[in-house]
């Protein structure tokens, strides 16, 4: 197909296609509990208790058994024995295994206790709803996957669909190998970065439309609400919808009550969210040279890991995605986004919160990786940090690019955009081979 007859798709609709058939193939090909924390998500979403904040929950004991199971095996492979196959016939091998058996046992949430529902309501609903039709758990943990990709993908279908500008950029970012395979999963991300998309929608909504702000303005700061309930390091997200009122409402007052009701709850939330134990306290204001150098040097000897985990550090984060195709990425996403933006407003206020934001998410993710989960004393590296925490705020980038009424280098555009989907067909071929 020549790239000219391409001009018969538009973007939204190429990205639904194409990332729709890549997105189920790595459902499928992905073992159970293969992505990051996927053991302790699925326990959440399939859990007795529909609504909870944080504290233990029970899970069916054939949901635990089947996720005992598989967990061990994943485990197995990751850290024991690296030349380890799945069947080839995983799902068909195991139908019969795993049953509902309609009792309750406590379910194991590892270090996710403080995640609260609203990060799995789509794959909760999804597997409420399966097991009035089926009592395998096979079955029900397929289905509760599939749930997720179709919430994750209509969101992005619309949110490219629908922005001024910048849906180059973003199709990017979404059609990255890390971002599918956490589309076709339980892992919370999955659901914050619909989160995110969404609030990407609204803004862009408020900022061309006249009408209906102030009540978009209120759903702006609820999703918000929701994507820091999930990861509280995304709290400076709440200065979006703090510039919009100022600069869009109509009735600044009632909305800035709003917002400020809106911030004492997700401070509450913040402060009484359970943590491990500290393993490096930090005290503000003495330490904040101290931290600012300490961030400073991980994000100089580790970038590029970051880089390369945000864009394609699948499975537990032990397969890596070929470097030449992360490099490749990378000048893609460096390209749409410098080719885009008007360097005129590059630094208007709007912007410098985009970046502020940006900038505040590195050092308060960081930040909190240093203090929980790095050990004792260490000051030359940050411990634990993952590449998908940052994938949010690379979202998020999408604001600050103008519209440019520039069709230099046409072609080579076209030529980007039908390709980079087609990147995970390389990576679907070495995770196939590595798992069975």
């Amino acid at each position: 197909m020549k790239i000219k007859q391409l001009k018969i798709f538009k973007i939204h609709n190429y990205y639904f296609l194409t990332c729709s058939i890549y997105i189920l193939l790595y459902i499928f090909i992905t073992p159970p509990f293969y992505v990051a924390d996927e053991y302790s998500h699925f326990q959440k979403s399939a859990s007795k208790e529909s609504f909870y904040l944080r504290g233990p929950l029970s899970v069916d004991n054939g949901i635990k058994k089947f996720s005992d199971h598989f967990e061990e095996l994943a485990f197995n492979k990751w850290k024991k024995n690296r030349e380890f196959k799945y069947s080839s016939n995983l799902i068909n091998d195991n139908k019969d295994n795993y049953k509902l058996e309609n009792s309750l046992t406590s379910a194991n949430l590892a270090g996710l206790s403080g995640y609260p529902f609203t990060s799995y309501f789509v794959s909760k609903i999804a597997i409420n709803i399966s097991k009035i039709f089926t009592n395998d758990v096979i079955k029900i943990f397929y289905l509760g996957r599939i749930a997720n990709f179709i919430f994750c993908i209509i969101i992005c279908w619309l949110v490219i669909k629908k922005i001024t500008w910048g849906k180059e950029y973003l199709y990017i970012i979404l059609s990255m190998p890390m971002t599918l395979t956490l589309f076709g999963s339980y892992n919370q991300d999955a659901i914050l970065f619909s989160f995110t998309l969404l609030i990407i929608f609204f803004i862009n909504k408020i900022q061309n439309q006249t009408d209906k702000v102030d009540i978009r303005l209120i759903i702006l700061q609820i999703i918000t609400l929701l994507l820091i309930m999930g990861r509280p390091t995304y709290l400076t997200f709440f200065l979006l919808p703090l510039f919009l009122i100022l600069n869009y409402s109509k009735y600044k007052t009632r909305q800035l009550l709003i917002f400020f009701l809106i911030i004492c709850l997700s401070l509450v939330f913040i402060k009484t969210y359970p943590t491990p134990a500290i393993s490096n306290s930090v005290n503000f204001p003495n330490d904040i040279i101290k931290i600012l150098v300490i961030i400073s040097n991980d994000i100089y000897v580790n970038l590029f890991k970051y880089v390369a985990l945000m864009i394609g550090g699948l499975g537990r984060i032990d397969l890596i995605v070929n470097y030449y195709l992360i490099i490749f990425i990378c000048l893609c996403i460096l390209y749409f986004y410098f080719f885009k933006i008007n360097y005129k407003d590059l630094f208007s206020k709007f912007n410098i919160i985009i970046f502020l934001i940006f900038v505040s998410t590195v050092c308060l993710t960081l930040l909190s990786q240093y203090m929980y989960f790095t050990n004792t004393g260490q000051t030359k590296f940050i411990s634990g940090v993952q590449g998908r925490y940052f994938i949010p705020i690379f979202l998020l980038l999408t604001l600050s690019i103008n519209k440019l009424n520039n069709n230099k280098f046409n072609y080579l555009k076209k030529t980007i955009i039908f390709i980079i989907p087609h990147i995970n067909f390389f990576v679907l071929y070495e995770y196939y081979n590595f798992f069975y």
